[in-house]
């Protein structure tokens, strides 16, 4: 039985601390963004996530199909065009996202990106809202 233990504490010993680490909040990428970022972030997830939502019920009134331009959700879906300005925009620009819908309808695959910020958090994060209203904070990819 002895011979059993040593092992296994060596194993424990190595693997634990190894473990341990992947787990803790300073490795993960999330929590490396400032309590600044995280709430523009998450501003700008909220909107996104209304704009698709907008999408969705255009989609509702018009056989499945989403608008050509998100401006024309505008007045019956979103009533304040303000919304179309991202908090992560430095100049605040009238359109903060880019719309990939056009063509789309509310049968497409979930998982298909919808909306996603024109501009990046400070650590180079990107949001991202699909078809199916879901959305995620995710690093750029270009």
């Amino acid at each position: 039985m002895r011979h059993f233990l040593i092992p296994l504490a060596l194993s424990l010993a190595i693997l634990v601390p190894v473990y341990a680490q992947d787990a803790s909040p300073a490795a993960s990428p999330a929590k490396t963004m400032s309590e600044a970022d995280k709430k523009l972030a998450t501003e700008c997830l909220s909107q996104a996530k209304q704009i698709a939502l907008g999408c969705r019920l255009y989609a509702a009134d018009n056989h499945g199909k989403f608008p050509d331009k998100i401006e024309q959700l505008i007045p019956d879906y979103i009533t304040d065009a303000t919304l179309f300005v991202s908090p992560l925009s430095p100049k605040k620009e009238a359109m903060g996202f880019e719309y990939f819908g056009k063509g789309g309808t509310d049968s497409d695959a979930p998982d298909k990106i919808l909306v996603r910020s024109k501009d990046l958090t400070a650590d180079g994060r990107r949001i991202v809202v699909y078809y199916d209203c879901s959305g995620k904070i995710v690093a750029d990819k270009q």
